[in-house]
Parts: structure tokens; sequence; C-alpha cells
């Protein structure tokens, strides 16, 4: 175990992080492409991660961790509070905007699709 620790240690010893300017760039980035929350506790964690409470964004995200949403928002919450793993944490981040993206694009095309068939029925 010692030795597991020891490359831990390491491996952190040579990560260099991201400059601020360029991680608030990315999740800028992100966050518009991310789009308005749908619920309360996406608002909520939203609304903190705009005021810079990173830990309590992260608390709400975990109320609903299968929502891709605040996922998305969570990793953001790292990018920021841990610039070494940034790196890491914007290409989660992308991952999960990319799904909330393509979740969104089914809905607005069913919900289409139903508008057309429903008015051929009249």
């Amino acid at each position: 175990m010692d030795k597991l620790n020891e490359k831990v240690i390491q491996s952190r010893k040579q990560l260099s992080p991201l400059r601020s300017s360029l991680i608030a760039q990315m999740c800028d980035c992100l966050l518009l492409e991310l789009g308005e929350p749908n619920t309360p506790l996406e608002k909520d964690a939203l609304r903190s991660l705009q005021h810079q409470k990173y830990d309590r964004a992260k608390q709400y995200c975990l109320a609903d961790p299968c929502n891709s949403y605040l996922a998305a928002l969570s990793c953001i919450a790292s990018a920021y509070r841990s610039p070494m793993v940034a790196d890491s944490v914007l290409r989660d981040a992308a991952r999960h905007v990319a799904e909330v993206s393509k979740l969104r694009t089914q809905k607005r095309i069913g919900d289409r699709f139903f508008a057309i068939i429903s008015s051929q029925s009249s």
C-alpha cells in the first residue's frame, strides 16, 4: 500500500495546473452549451457555481447523481476548485454537457414528431 501511495504522490508532483483564465474560458464554453437548468436542484447548483461556492455546488449535484446536467456542473466546480486536475474534469464535464445536449435534442425531435402526427389525425 505504501508503494501505491508513493506512486500517487510522485504522479501529483508532475502535474501542472491549467491557467485560471484558460479554465474560466473553457467553463464558460461548457456552461453556454449546457443551457438553462430545468429543475430547482439544477438552478440551485448553477447559482452556487456562479457565486463560486464550489463545494456547495458539488453537494447539490450529489442529490441527483445520475443527472447529467448536475454532473457537468460538479465537474466544472472541480475544475475551478482544483486547477491541477482541471484537464481531466473538464473532459468529463464536456461528456456530460454533450449528453445533456443529446437528450434535449431527442426530446425536441419527439415533441415535433408528436405535433406532426397529432395535426394529421384531426
